[in-house]
């Protein structure tokens, strides 16, 4: 297997688990604003997000 191969996947692997990790991140912190927010006030709704 030529070196630049390997490089090419030890990188590529490299982003896929960063990957995995920021879903994986995202997932928890949009489970944990759904946790406060019906904790939280119920009068308030949820912030929408603005574009």
């Amino acid at each position: 297997m030529p070196h630049q191969t390997l490089q090419d996947l030890q990188r590529y692997t490299g982003i896929q688990h960063m990957h995995r990790i920021g879903m994986a991140e995202r997932m928890w912190r949009d489970r944990d604003r759904e946790r406060h927010s019906i904790s939280g006030s119920r009068r308030q709704p949820p912030p929408q997000s603005r574009s």
